[in-house]
């Protein structure tokens, strides 16, 4: 009992310089990497009073709970708008292979696509790029770490033994 009771001192003084609670408790925790168990349970329904979260709330509770995860995000979209340039770039190529060479093609069919394909490879292209400035900027800046800023938000502190 004891060896658990300082396992878990450690394990919250540890949680205390992680500085992703302070954006989503939860997900601060996962990205931790501390042990943790999760405990399923079955979701009933509310016993009193209404929910303060309306569904503005609840979208930036969810967005907050990706943003602690920013990194690993960012990685799977990039691979996704990298294959969606890679298919645009096939489809024109394609598109123009069949124009160039067949009498498939009506006219002005072809122009439409190849288009519509660059409009797209650009739009992955830039916010891949814009995705990928974010992520680095992110890391530039100065992290809220609860352990050592709490001071600011808390007028005083009562030990007790």
């Amino acid at each position: 009992m004891v060896i658990s009771a300082l396992f878990q001192i450690a394990w919250q003084e540890k949680l205390t310089y992680v500085s992703e609670i302070w954006n989503h408790f939860p997900g601060g925790i996962i990205r931790s990497k501390l042990p943790y168990t999760s405990i399923p349970i079955e979701r009933g329904t509310r016993l009193a009073g209404n929910s303060k979260m309306n569904f503005i709330s609840l979208v930036l509770h969810g967005l907050s709970a990706i943003s602690v995860h920013l990194d690993t995000t960012a990685a799977r979209m990039l691979i996704g708008s990298l294959i969606l340039m890679v298919a645009s770039i096939g489809v024109a190529i394609v598109v123009t292979v069949i124009r160039l060479t067949t009498n498939w093609a009506s006219p002005g069919w072809a122009t439409t696509l190849v288009t519509g394909a660059t409009i797209i490879i650009l739009q992955a292209f830039l916010s891949s790029l814009f995705l990928l400035f974010t992520v680095l900027n992110y890391r530039t800046q100065k992290h809220f770490i609860p352990a050592i800023d709490y001071k600011d938000f808390i007028e005083k502190v009562d030990r007790t033994f």
